[in-house]
């Protein structure tokens, strides 16, 4: 009995120590040497006793002027280990770089649940991607500040609307250039240009990818949305696009050009009229801030110059008779022996009102005044001889002005 518990346990021992010397992830990259802009495949494989539980994670880094993108769905089989059975499951990745030179991918995170078996709960793992070096060359002949792919076959094309000619300024035009490589994801693909002259707004729109995988082969399609909106009359070009790519079967860089578009920009309407009304929307501006300058300068003076004119306008027998006519008019006894009292004061020592004037105005006098109440008073009668008063008074004002001219006229006469 003990010798068989023995062996259980050495066997036990065996299975234990296989399984922990096995990684549950292995990389494999079928080469480790590519040029710029070149598609390098590479795989994960995830391995557990169990079947795979859910979607794996992984944490992919940022790589500068790199792109890793994963391809396709995964690939699961079962491979034997030291004659114990595993299940692996293949998880494929392309990468593509602008950086000539040792590509490093550092570590990175990855996550994943098995069970044990082919039932039973899943359990987590979390291990580590280990890095990778890859050698990125950069192809001869080839520019070192220029976006280069390599590809064996580049197609380019580009729709207007409406077609480039004669316009009027603010017109706007949309360029949709399409690119399609095959051995490369539409995100690999140049950006479009947005170098345009001055006189020329542009707009990108976000770019439209769409990466097909068939029977291994690998088509990547990139769509960019460019409009130009032309801001102002003159004649633009918008320059050459140049496509350039690395041919590995034929070890040639090849070229596409999208021939340059050029605009005949003519004024808007009413574009020169805008610009006059600008001109004197200015003019009054700077008139108005020089006055208004002029006036914090000379704010005192102002101030009592408009005081003056103001008092010769309006002066204060005329303010407090138009409240003496108003007093009467709301039958206001109090306020009509306040204001009238004031008026007086205005006239002088030798003023004197003419008999229904004065009457109107005792009666007045009596009703706020008296030994005994005198009823209801009404202001219509001490308003219009008030006002009849006034009127004399403009009347006899007229008549000495008219009396000058003649006066100086009979000076100035010479008989014949």
């Amino acid at each position: 009995m003990k010798n068989i518990l023995m062996l259980f346990f050495i066997f036990f021992s065996w299975i234990t120590l296989s399984s922990a010397e096995t990684a549950p992830i292995s990389v494999r990259l079928n080469d480790d040497t590519a040029w710029i802009g070149q598609k390098v495949s590479f795989f994960i494989e995830l391995r557990a006793m169990g079947s795979f539980s859910g979607s794996a994670r992984f944490d992919l880094p940022q790589v500068p002027g790199t792109i890793i993108i994963k391809v396709g769905a995964p690939v699961v089989s079962s491979e034997e280990i030291d004659g114990q059975s595993w299940f692996v499951q293949s998880h494929e990745f392309a990468l593509f770089s602008q950086q000539a030179g040792t590509l490093k991918i550092p570590e990175f995170s990855v996550r994943f649940a098995s069970r044990a078996g082919f039932s039973g709960p899943a359990n987590d793992v979390q291990t580590t991607f280990p890095g990778m070096k890859v050698e990125i060359q950069r192809p001869p002949g080839s520019e070192k500040s220029s976006f280069l792919v390599t590809t064996q076959s580049l197609e380019i094309n580009e729709i207007w609307k409406p077609t480039p000619g004669p316009v009027e300024a603010g017109a706007i035009f949309t360029r949709k250039i399409a690119q399609r490589a095959s051995e490369l994801s539409g995100m690999a693909l140049a950006p479009p240009s947005t170098d345009v002259p001055d006189g020329i707004s542009v707009y990108v729109k976000n770019d439209e990818i769409a990466d097909k995988t068939e029977r291994g082969d690998f088509l990547g399609q990139r769509i960019d949305t460019i409009t130009y909106r032309m801001t102002k009359a003159g004649n633009f070009t918008l320059p050459d696009v140049v496509y350039s790519w690395w041919n590995p079967i034929t070890r040639k860089i090849e070229k596409f050009i999208l021939p340059a578009v050029r605009f005949e920009v003519s004024p808007a309407p009413g574009s020169k009229t805008a610009t006059r009304q600008g001109k004197m929307l200015y003019v009054w501006v700077l008139l108005a801030l020089t006055l208004l300058s002029f006036a914090l300068w000379q704010k005192t003076f102002i101030v009592e110059w408009l005081r003056q004119h103001w008092r010769e306008l309006n002066p204060p027998d005329k303010i407090l008779a138009e409240n003496f006519l108003q007093a009467c008019a709301q039958n206001n006894s109090a306020s009509a022996v306040t204001f009238w009292i004031s008026w007086r004061n205005t006239q002088g020592e030798l003023f004197k009102p003419e008999p229904e004037l004065q009457s109107a105005v005792f009666t007045l006098l009596r009703h706020r005044f008296g030994p005994e109440p005198s009823g209801f008073w009404q202001g219509d009668l001490l308003a219009l001889a008030f006002t009849n008063h006034l009127n004399m008074e403009k009347e006899k004002g007229s008549e000495k002005k008219g009396k000058v001219l003649p006066e100086l006229n009979r000076k100035n006469f010479h008989p014949a």
